[in-house]
């Protein structure tokens, strides 16, 4: 398992590395860099065998049409180009996703921070974010998504491709929701 902070080429460098020691085994990414550039730096090889867990919206375009996400996506993704002339990449979901909440408290409560604070923590509850997770903020959980609305995608002929959904790898590995909890819990990431 490599972890790569935000931003900076370390995961891109230590994923290279598995191939030039030649480990040929598969590779698990979790970090920031799910974005186009990552694909050019990282050789084909082990591009193939490199797994991360991200949002939907790196794999748009071979997402399955039957994803619950899809529709949602694929608009984003025509408005967006539409507006800024450019493909999407992961951070243009995050960066929308950072004020859908607010926009939708403005829409739905006014002006007043005490109703739109009161309305994220309790009315948001599946909000459909851009980078195709769900939102579901509480009072003991600020950042509302669940880490097994998530992909598994990897590298393929020059671009991150579908392979699953993290829920799926969780259940065959016996990971229960509650586990899964706990582990949040435990990280301080959720209260309670």
């Amino acid at each position: 398992m490599i972890s790569s902070p935000p931003c900076g080429p370390f995961g891109n460098i230590a994923v290279n590395q598995t191939e030039l020691v030649g480990l040929n085994v598969p590779v698990g990414y979790v970090g920031g860099n799910v974005i186009p550039e990552l694909i050019k730096d990282v050789g084909p090889a082990v591009g193939r065998r490199t797994y991360f867990a991200t949002g939907r919206l790196a794999v748009h375009d071979t997402l399955p049409k039957n994803d619950a996400f899809y529709e949602v996506l694929q608009q984003f993704v025509k408005d967006y180009h539409t507006l800024h002339g450019e493909p999407t990449a992961m951070p243009s979901g995050v960066g929308y996703d950072m004020a859908l909440p607010i926009v939708d408290a403005l829409k739905a409560v006014g002006p007043d921070p005490q109703k739109i604070r009161d309305h994220i923590r309790t009315q948001q509850k599946n909000l459909i974010g851009r980078q195709g997770t769900r939102f579901s903020r509480s009072p003991e959980d600020g950042y509302g998504t669940d880490p097994r609305d998530t992909v598994v995608v990897t590298i393929e002929g020059g671009k991150f491709v579908f392979k699953g959904y993290l829920k799926e790898s969780f259940d065959r590995l016996g990971i229960k929701d509650a586990d899964v909890q706990a582990q949040l819990r435990e990280l301080k990431l959720v209260a309670r």
